[in-house]
């Protein structure tokens, strides 16, 4: 006896073949697939866009407003300026003495025994300064270290010239710029004859009952030297000219010189300021020991300045 199939089992046997015959079909590349969110992305930068519209507008932007904002830090004031403190001025009037007196003369025997080597000779010089030109000062208001050492600078005298008169103010004599011109045609005098026309031109002399100036007003120097009539030691002067002007040089009591050149009245005016300083400053501080006993003083050669 023959079995035959049922005709939809041979049809469902078909069509399984055929599926199977589809999916083992070869596949020719694999290309990558990459998936993008494009819409994200768009929604993204209209945000930020938004964002950026609110906040130029004024708006502020969520979670950033004052009370999520950091809080500042106070702002310190600035500090006063310092005051400088008023130098005190202490009343050292009827001060009584408890101690004066020089460095101990220990010391100045012990640094002069040392004083044998070249190695301790400079404190050896030191003690012997000490020595010589200390002097300690204890009073009951206050303590003094004294040095009167030769070498040590003097404060300036300020001198009071208000109300001064004038006695003589000119420029150096013209003869002098005359001659100078005549003897600068050779080339031995230029220099000479450049300085008296410099003097001719920029330099004048000036005396008043209160001091001597000299005045320069050239463009490359301006200065005026001034000399207290109280501040003289001596004048020494020598004519030129014939007679008819004549160079001056003042000395001064700390060493320091005024020299005028070309000087009119020259002789008139070493014996106007002799005199003044005599007026204005006694010379009994500065008389020699022959002036005092009435000697005769030894006088000096005649060469140079008189």
């Amino acid at each position: 006896m023959q079995l035959r199939s049922c005709p939809s089992v041979a049809h469902q046997r078909n069509a399984l073949r055929s599926v199977s015959y589809r999916g083992v079909a070869p596949v020719r590349g694999r290309q990558p697939v990459v998936v993008r969110a494009a819409a994200e992305d768009e929604d993204a930068e209209l945000e930020k866009r938004l964002a950026k519209l609110r906040q130029a507008k004024g708006a502020t932007p969520y979670g950033q407003g004052t009370k999520a904002a950091p809080a500042k830090a106070a702002e310190e004031p600035a500090p006063a300026p310092k005051k400088k403190k008023e130098k005190v001025v202490y009343d050292y009037s009827d001060e009584v003495l408890h101690y004066e007196g020089p460095p101990h003369r220990g010391d100045l025997a012990v640094n002069m025994l040392l004083g044998t080597t070249l190695f301790w000779l400079p404190l050896t010089a030191a003690a012997v300064g000490r020595g010589l030109f200390v002097k300690y000062r204890f009073t009951d208001k206050r303590i003094s270290v004294q040095t009167t050492a030769p070498w040590k600078k003097k404060e300036k005298v300020v001198y009071d010239y208000s109300d001064e008169v004038l006695h003589y103010e000119g420029p150096p004599h013209r003869g002098d710029l005359a001659v100078n011109m005549l003897l600068g045609t050779t080339l031995f005098w230029l220099p000479l004859t450049a300085a008296a026309v410099g003097r001719g031109l920029f330099v004048k002399y000036r005396f008043t009952d209160k001091r001597i100036s000299v005045q320069t007003t050239a463009p490359w120097k301006n200065e005026q030297l001034d000399a207290a009539y109280q501040e003289v030691k001596e004048v020494r002067s020598i004519p030129r000219g014939v007679g008819a002007w004549g160079d001056m040089v003042v000395v001064l009591k700390d060493g320091s010189k005024i020299e005028m050149r070309a000087l009119d009245k020259f002789r008139e005016l070493q014996a106007y300021i002799l005199a003044r300083r005599d007026a204005l400053a006694p010379r009994s501080n500065d008389l020699t020991q022959e002036e005092l006993l009435g000697e005769p003083v030894a006088k000096k050669s005649g060469k140079g300045f008189a």
